[in-house]
C-alpha cells in the first residue's frame, strides 16, 4: 500500500491505497469527482492509483479526529438504482 498525505485550510489528513485489487478508486468515483469539480480532478485526483483502504483526518482547529478503514472486500457485480433510495436534503 501507499501512504498519501495532505491538508487543506481544515484539516490534516492521510490516507492509504492499495494497487492490489482489480479496480481502483478512478474506476468506480473518477467521472463523479470529475463532474463535480474538473480542477480538482486533473490537478490532484487524477493522479492517485489505487483504492482506498483507509484514511484519517484530524481538524486543526477542534483536534476532532475522523478515520474509516475497510474491513473486507467483495467482488460483487452489483448495480445501485437511484430510485430505490431516498436523497432526504440532496434533490428537490
Amino acid at each position: 500500500s501507499k501512504e498519501y498525505k495532505g491538508e487543506t485550510k481544515e484539516d490534516k489528513f492521510s490516507t492509504y491505497l492499495t494497487t492490489d485489487l482489480p479496480f481502483d478508486w478512478k474506476d468506480m468515483y473518477g467521472g463523479l469527482i470529475e463532474a463535480i469539480s474538473p480542477k480538482l480532478y486533473y490537478e490532484s485526483y487524477n493522479q492517485i492509483n489505487g483504492m482506498m483502504m483507509r484514511s484519517e483526518s484530524v481538524d486543526k482547529e477542534t483536534k476532532k479526529k475522523s478515520s474509516w478503514e475497510v474491513k473486507k472486500v467483495s467482488e460483487v457485480n452489483k448495480k445501485i438504482i437511484k430510485a430505490d433510495y431516498k436523497f432526504t436534503g440532496v434533490e428537490g
